[in-house]
């Protein structure tokens, strides 16, 4: 690790004047506190050796630690010119029998599927760490190689009981062989659609270069509804909608299921008469005559359409003679309600 803290190259400095070369390392609370007391590091640390040491030319220290011992922080004595502590080591209860192996067996079996999964472990690290048979040194070993959090990390110094500790490391690898899994997972998903989208595309281009080869007509479905849209004089609103729908369409892989719904909804604005008016007529005598070549009985209904249009012929009429420009009968709509076979669509 690097060492450029004052008070932290300085504890390095001492350490390494001592036979032993004996240091305590421990967390702060806050990562972010630049001077930290006693209050904001955590009670539990790990007396390590100091193996290697190079000076940087920036005045930092390259150490390279070699761990010994969890400690328990008893009391910090002197904060200047470093921090000076006295510590406990408390003694590892033996992870032994039946339960300590299964769950060995069961977090090397562990080790070995989430390396498979990542493969950013050499072939001498994997061995090295499924030939360890012991619970602690499992844990340790395991736990320096996978878990990156921080507050995961503390806890797991925090835990003296090997076999709680292992079983901790064995939860936090199945969570990461999970997430692993799902990414694998996405990954290929992804790269399945990819490969299709390049393939139809491809295939595509091909068959655009051979109907361009042999002089045929090339113009496209996609084509031709943009040619309708361009000859519609749609409001500017419904012509942004429709076009950016006509370009999902030409995204759309044929086989999809949403091209005939995306058809449906174009071929449906394209039909509506937007720009389109007719000439309203109100001879009431050539209505009665169609309506009764057209169906026989329902005089009450014939009826109550020849009132409805000759309302509104006396009220077009009264429009006309007093200026007005708008009728006062515009928007009205009749509405039939019968079974299905009386006539109501006719």
């Amino acid at each position: 690790m690097t060492i450029a803290r004052e008070k932290s190259v300085r504890a390095v400095e001492e350490a390494m004047m001592r036979p032993d070369r004996a240091l305590i390392t421990a967390s702060q609370r806050d990562p972010d506190i630049d001077d930290p007391q006693p209050k904001d590091i955590f009670d539990t640390g790990a007396l390590v050796e100091i193996t290697t040491m190079h000076r940087q030319q920036d005045g930092s220290l390259q150490v390279l630690l070699s761990g010994l011992h969890r400690v328990k922080i008893e009391e910090f004595f002197d904060l200047e010119p470093f921090m000076r502590v006295t510590i406990d080591i408390p003694q590892e209860p033996q992870a032994r029998g039946a339960q300590a192996d299964a769950l060995v067996r069961h977090a090397t079996n562990l080790f070995e599927h989430y390396a498979q999964l990542n493969r950013r472990f050499s072939v001498e690290d994997i061995n090295s760490i499924v030939a360890i048979k012991t619970a602690a040194r499992l844990s340790d070993m395991l736990a320096a190689h996978l878990v990156t959090d921080t507050q995961q990390q503390q806890d797991l110094l925090d835990t003296f009981d090997p076999l709680e500790r292992l079983e901790k490391t064995c939860v936090i690898m199945g969570n990461e062989i999970e997430i692993l899994e799902l990414e694998s997972t996405i990954r290929s998903r992804v790269r399945s659609q990819v490969d299709h989208t390049q393939k139809e595309y491809y295939l595509r281009e091909q068959l655009r270069a051979i109907q361009e080869e042999l002089g045929m007509e090339t113009t496209s479905e996609v084509e031709e509804l943009r040619a309708r849209v361009n000859e519609k004089r749609l409001p500017a609103e419904a012509m942004a909608k429709v076009r950016k729908e006509i370009d999902r369409l030409e995204r759309t892989p044929a086989q999809s299921a949403e091209v005939a719904v995306l058809r449906s909804y174009i071929d449906w604005v394209l039909a509506l008469p937007w720009d389109e008016r007719t000439q309203d007529h109100f001879e009431l005598e050539e209505t009665r005559r169609i309506l009764d070549m057209d169906h026989y009985g329902l005089e009450g209904i014939k009826e109550r359409i020849i009132e409805f249009l000759a309302v509104r012929q006396l009220r077009q009429q009264l429009a006309d003679r007093g200026g007005h420009t708008k009728s006062e009968s515009q928007g009205q709509i009749l509405c039939f309600i019968g079974p299905p076979g009386v006539g109501k669509t006719s």
